[in-house]
């Protein structure tokens, strides 16, 4: 997550942009899943199958993994989770997406905030399916799986890329 502090556009990517990899400059909408292939999100209630068909639509090269098998060196792997239904503050349901970075924790990104390597109880994520998943906002009571997904090479710059540190 360091690299994102110099990045003054992270207020316009969320946890589904920084699992997957994808920076973009000219947008100022976070990516939604299955945005990138016209899929329209709505008021509905969120789950695991609808939040994976969709991710599949736009990234048909992630392969669904049991946590514990590894990735290839041109891959990393990610969590997808959803809270269900109707939170205490009435808000409609919601998905999120963590990732494993190259020193073996976890890190995610809620909206427009910075990434970060905590869970609900601000402690480093070792594993996603141990980790203290409810934020006070959001309960993602709901483990939906890991996946590996290609490294992407990250604009830095307008006309640069570096390739991705996970």
């Amino acid at each position: 997550p360091e690299w994102w502090e110099k990045f003054p556009y992270a207020k316009y990517h969320n946890c589904y942009d920084y699992a997957m990899g994808r920076f973009n400059f000219a947008e100022q909408d976070k990516t939604q899943p299955g945005s990138l292939n016209g899929a329209e999100f709505s008021d509905e209630i969120y789950t695991c199958d609808m939040i994976e068909a969709r991710m599949s639509d736009d990234y048909p090269d992630a392969r669904k993994v049991l946590f514990e098998e590894k990735c290839n060196d041109r891959e990393y792997k990610i969590a997808m989770l959803v809270a269900p239904g109707e939170t205490p503050l009435k808000l409609r349901s919601d998905f999120h997406f963590m990732r494993q970075d190259s020193n073996g924790l976890w890190s995610h990104k809620s909206g427009e905030n910075m990434p970060i390597d905590t869970d609900g109880d601000n402690k480093p994520i070792n594993a996603p399916h141990t980790a203290n998943r409810n934020t006070g906002l959001y309960n993602y009571s709901d483990l939906c799986g890991y996946w590996c997904v290609k490294r992407k090479n990250i604009p830095v710059s307008i006309g640069a890329t570096n390739e991705i540190t996970t």
